[in-house]
């Protein structure tokens, strides 16, 4: 292991360096595309990489292939499917599947580090001007790579012929560790029409990209025939189980994808990955003009908690680093702490940063103790006040912010809560456009949301970066403020106000009161379970045109307990004027904007009607929103003072 992961690495690297390459410089292999591209053949066989779901029943996967001994396919178990009980016990009857030559095991990791970022983060994520975070630990990829080698030796007899990197994100740094551990094929993100690059004895296989859409019901099962046949116009194909929500649909399409298979014209040959790659020799397969490692790491690098857990990382990382380089080092608290290092590096922790802060408490309190583990075993203080790492406290402003945004996201004065909401954000999940009108800009950017108390009032005020009049135009900026008064995890709604759809309050700030401040009433309600809220008042708003404030006062007999325990989930969204009754009635957002209606939604899909929210960052925001686009709920995030 510390051959492949460290010796071998430096060693194979030096000596290349020498033949072809300054002794300044690392030599890195150059992928070079045909000059022509060839038009794709009809392909004479097919290869199916296949990711069983994590919930799948393996008993009944096994005995589809028992019953299918003609049939072929490279299977790529994902990151801890053989925990689940049971499982393990299974693992001879694949050892006979794949002595039988009926299934190939693809390798992979036991965590799911994104492997480009961990080698080296900023040739990644050249746009995060101002993080100022150097992470670059090439020996961490190949160390992690070389121990998932050996644990698929001794778990399936034999050595692996390919690779499947977590995320199948791959970069160009990559190759000569791949080589080192004598591996065929890798495959990475699947890309258009797809393609392969040889290189020397290692292909990477960029699967074609087929999308698998449900019918209109949202029912799995009928689109699996379509889906199928799509897949057929190739001669290798990847399907993650994963997109189905049904695990024992991953055998509905394998029993359909037989039977493609079967009724194919010409007849298709179902081939494992390595007799793919080797088919390849004899008839190569096309490289349309495509950069194999165009990835998008965004999802990873992009927002503040994320910049606060790369950093983290980096610092816990270095401190190992002087630890193994102290001369002092015990050699089995180096061990433990380099594992406690590659459990923090997993991807699906830092990939939760991307979303709402209230669904992985949980995972920034676990990665914290990992932390805390490596410098107790590096004999290194733990830093001051390191539990509260993640706090809002700690978070600074990001870059997409503005650059006249100075301001720190939390503010707590004296009975006064204050959140400074990012300038120019008002675009939803970065689509949304203003009504059409002579709207100015920022009528409907939210500035800060405060709350202050006295012993009879609770003041709930909100300021917009322009303050436009009632009546000026035919839709007004609302702000929707839903209050979790108990801070008990689903003891209250998390139903949002009618007419918003498309989203939901986060189970941990369920609420049991909400306000609809418009800029001449507020209404306030309270939750009836399976009905309609129940609006238990209606109050008066002050405006002050000259701080561009909304304000409104509630007497604290109504609202129970103490506004700094509460949590406040916050959306600023339209409400078209000159509604009967006054109602204060949410716009939607459409297509094109039109006068009563944002612009920017999209096409079939019933946008929420937030056009800002109140985050740390518009980074924050776009995360939270823009998951409706791919069919998901939007689950608003909540801000409290702790």
């Amino acid at each position: 292991l510390a051959f492949l992961a460290g010796c071998a690495y430096e060693r194979v690297e030096r000596k290349e360096e020498r033949a072809s390459a300054p002794p300044s410089k690392a030599a890195v292999p150059t992928l070079t595309p045909p000059s022509e591209l060839l038009e794709i053949p009809e392909p004479a066989s097919m290869a199916l990489f296949f990711v069983p779901h994590p919930r799948g029943d393996l008993s009944a996967l096994i005995s589809f292939f028992k019953g299918h001994p003609d049939f072929r396919a490279t299977l790529i178990f994902p990151a801890g499917y053989f925990d689940e009980m049971g499982r393990k016990s299974l693992i001879p009857e694949l050892q006979n599947l794949m002595v039988s030559r009926n299934i190939e095991v693809g390798l992979t990791l036991k965590r799911e580090p994104v492997l480009p970022l961990i080698q080296d983060l900023a040739p990644h994520v050249p746009k995060l001007s101002g993080w100022n975070i150097y992470f670059k630990w090439p020996e961490d990829v190949a160390a992690q790579m070389a121990q998932a080698r050996m644990e698929f030796q001794k778990r399936w007899v034999e050595n692996p012929s390919g690779f499947a990197p977590p995320y199948l994100a791959l970069s160009q740094d990559q190759i000569r560790t791949l080589q080192l551990l004598k591996l065929r094929w890798a495959i990475v993100a699947p890309q258009s029409t797809g393609g392969v690059q040889i290189i020397d004895s290692l292909a990477l296989l960029s699967p074609p990209r087929v999308e698998y859409e449900p019918d209109e019901e949202g029912e799995e099962i009928p689109s699996i025939r379509e889906f199928s046949k799509d897949l057929f116009q190739y001669p290798m194909a990847f399907v993650d189980a994963r997109i189905w929500t049904a695990p024992e649909t991953e055998l509905d399409f394998l029993n359909e994808f037989v039977r493609e298979l079967e009724n194919a014209k010409p007849i298709r040959e179902p081939l494992l990955g390595r007799q793919l790659v080797e088919s390849f020799y004899r008839t190569p397969y096309p490289y349309p003009p495509i950069d194999l490692f165009d990835f998008d790491f965004g999802p990873w690098a992009r927002t503040d908690r994320q910049r606060l857990a790369w950093k983290a990382l980096a610092q816990a990382r270095n401190v190992v680093e002087n630890y193994k380089n102290s001369g002092q080092a015990n050699l089995k608290k180096l061990d433990a702490a380099m594992e406690e290092i590659y459990h923090a590096e997993d991807g699906r922790f830092l990939l939760s940063l991307g979303e709402s802060r209230s669904q992985d408490i949980e995972m920034e309190n676990e990665f914290l103790a990992t932390l805390a583990n490596v410098y107790r075993l590096s004999e290194t203080p733990v830093p001051a006040n390191f539990n509260r790492w993640f706090s809002l406290g700690d978070r600074k402003i990001t870059a997409a912010q503005g650059d006249g945004d100075l301001e720190p996201f939390f503010v707590e004065g004296v009975q006064e809560l204050k959140w400074n909401d990012p300038i120019g954000d008002d675009l939803g999940d970065g689509n949304l456009t203003y009504p059409m009108g002579n709207y100015p800009k920022g009528a409907f950017d939210l500035r800060s949301f405060s709350v202050s108390w006295t012993d009879s009032d609770v003041i709930i005020s909100f300021s917009l970066l322009e303050l436009i009049l009632p009546k000026e135009h035919l839709v007004n900026p609302l702000l929707d403020v839903y209050i979790d008064i108990n801070r008990l995890p689903g003891a209250g709604s998390v139903d949002p106000l009618p007419n918003r759809t498309g989203c939901v309050v986060a189970r941990e700030a369920a609420w049991e009161f909400a306000l609809a401040i418009g800029l001449m009433k507020t209404e306030l309600f309270q939750p009836v379970p399976g009905q309609t809220p129940r609006k238990i008042g209606s109050y008066e708003v002050k405006l002050d045109p000259s701080g561009k404030m909304v304000r409104v006062r509630l007497p604290r007999s109504i609202l129970r307990g103490s506004p700094e325990r509460w949590r406040y989930s916050v959306g600023l969204l339209g409400t078209e004027m000159g509604v009967s009754g006054g109602e204060l009635r949410p716009i939607s957002a459409t297509a094109s904007p039109r006068q009563k209606n944002f612009g920017g939604g999209k096409v079939g899909r019933k946008s929420p009607p937030y056009i800002d929210l109140l985050a740390p960052s518009a980074q924050d925001q776009m995360n939270l929103l823009a998951v409706y686009r791919d069919g998901g709920l939007v689950t608003l995030q909540y801000v409290d003072p702790e």
